[in-house]
């Protein structure tokens, strides 16, 4: 019932190992939250950070976490 309280403070979420959860029924579920937590988080428009060391096609894995549409940079070590 306080979603929209609580998460209207959010600055930043941070998903780690988001090779493992893209394309699976969990990634969508963590897909499905995020879009959530954006909504309630609208005003403090928290930054997400997907952390990942195996991923293959990363502009795609950044349009999935980020959402459609949602500007993204991407920082790739070497």
């Amino acid at each position: 019932a306080d979603a929209a309280e609580r998460y209207a403070a959010v600055e930043a979420i941070i998903v780690d190992e988001w090779h493992e959860l893209i394309g699976s029924k969990r990634g969508v579920l963590l897909e499905l939250t995020l879009a959530r937590i954006r909504v309630l988080a609208a005003a403090a428009r928290p930054r997400v950070w997907g952390l990942s060391a195996t991923l293959g096609n990363l502009d795609e894995a950044m349009r999935v976490l980020l959402g459609p549409g949602t500007p993204g940079r991407l920082v790739a070590g070497s």
